[in-house]
């Protein structure tokens, strides 16, 4: 799930700090400590391969086990970039079109009780402009140990449709017409996961590892704690009271939204399909035209240039970055990049603090002059 919105304006150039590879190390290290980050794994990401990758801090501070690149992090609203990269291969097969009501699509109406007859198109789900709502006195009793074992159709029927048990009108909708406004939306986006689910006829966590994980060599990534080693995983860690507390791994119905894990080696292909024209490894899973679209600003909205389809348009530096970052309780994730200049960054935390969109920002600026020197 995350927090209400992920996306906070990108600092403003801070000329007094110059990231060379020789104090690129000692100045994370500085932020990590100064914002109670326990853990990080960060790298750039140059058109098809990594240029630099970064690990610090520890995945576990009890054990003392220290990050690694192939430690996985729950990579919380990041998660959504690759929700909406598995719609997106179905809108490649003319599945729907993205000003189609979902539903068409789908075995119960969702409509927003007070504007019902305004249909929910799945543009406004991508743009989080559909009026759905996240209603977090009913979502946070949600979040358990584990996995949750509740279903993607189970928990969507409970909070959208009227008589289900987590459902409320005046809360769970905006009282907007759909379309009208921006609003961050972690139900719409677990919707998009249910729409990929009936279009398609498989899971939604099975469409991905068919379609995305598996030409991706994502191995390792996965939805669900089940099958995955826990010692791989870094443990989240909220800092409060003047401490870090160890949360046990914790999952939940909308997971669509914000609960996968992985690595930055295999988060990095999926980033690479976005700055190679929709390919990985002469691998298609994109057409170039629906890459376009994507990163291509669909609404203007506060704290950024505006948003795509799911990614955020930000202006730093002179240029047009795409960006998604996502909290979780215990953890903070960032993805940002040009398409342009095909230089990203990623970076993974088992800790939550804001700052770590400043952090990412001087990397990338880094990422950038080695760039231009090379």
């Amino acid at each position: 799930m995350g927090d209400a919105l992920h996306t906070p304006s990108l600092p403003k150039e801070n000329r007094s700090v110059t990231l060379t590879p020789d104090n690129i190390g000692s100045f994370i290290e500085e932020q990590m400590s100064l914002f109670h980050i326990p853990g990080m794994a960060a790298c750039v990401v140059k058109e098809d391969s990594l240029s630099w990758v970064g690990t610090y801090g520890y995945a576990d501070l009890d054990k003392k086990i220290e990050v690694h690149d192939s430690t996985l992090f729950m990579i919380a609203s990041v998660s959504k970039t690759i929700t909406a990269t598995a719609l997106m291969t179905l809108y490649d097969k003319n599945a729907f079109r993205l000003d189609d009501e979902i539903n068409d699509y789908l075995p119960f109406a969702i409509r927003n009780p007070n504007f019902s007859q305004t249909g929910i198109t799945f543009e406004m789900l991508l743009t989080h402009t559909s009026g759905v709502k996240d209603n977090w006195p009913k979502l946070m009793p949600l979040i358990v140990p584990g996995d949750s074992p509740i279903i993607i159709e189970e928990f969507l029927k409970d909070y959208l449709i009227s008589g289900g048990a987590y459902y409320d009108g005046d809360a769970n909708f905006h009282d907007w017409k759909p379309g009208d406004k921006f609003s961050y939306s972690n139900i719409g986006f677990t919707t998009i996961g249910y729409l990929v689910e009936m279009i398609s006829g498989q899971s939604f966590d099975k469409y991905c590892r068919e379609h995305l994980f598996d030409p991706l060599e994502m191995a390792k990534t996965s939805w669900f704690l089940q099958g995955m080693d826990v010692e791989d995983i870094a443990v989240p860690y909220p800092y409060e009271d003047g401490v870090f507390r160890a949360r046990e791994n914790f999952g939940y119905p909308d997971y669509p939204a914000g609960q996968l894990r992985s690595n930055i080696l295999e988060l990095s292909h999926i980033l690479t399909v976005y700055m190679q024209k929709g390919t990985y490894r002469n691998q298609h899973i994109l057409d170039k035209k629906t890459v376009e679209l994507m990163t291509t600003m669909k609404v203007p909205i506060p704290d950024a240039m505006g948003i795509g389809l799911c990614w955020f348009e930000h202006y730093f530096g002179g240029r047009s970055l795409w960006e998604h970052g996502g909290t979780d309780p215990g953890g903070r994730t960032e993805v940002l990049f040009d398409p342009i200049e095909k230089i990203g960054v990623i970076v993974l935390t088992n800790g939550a603090d804001k700052a770590l969109t400043s952090i990412t920002a001087e990397i990338f600026k880094f990422a950038l002059s080695q760039h231009e020197e090379g």
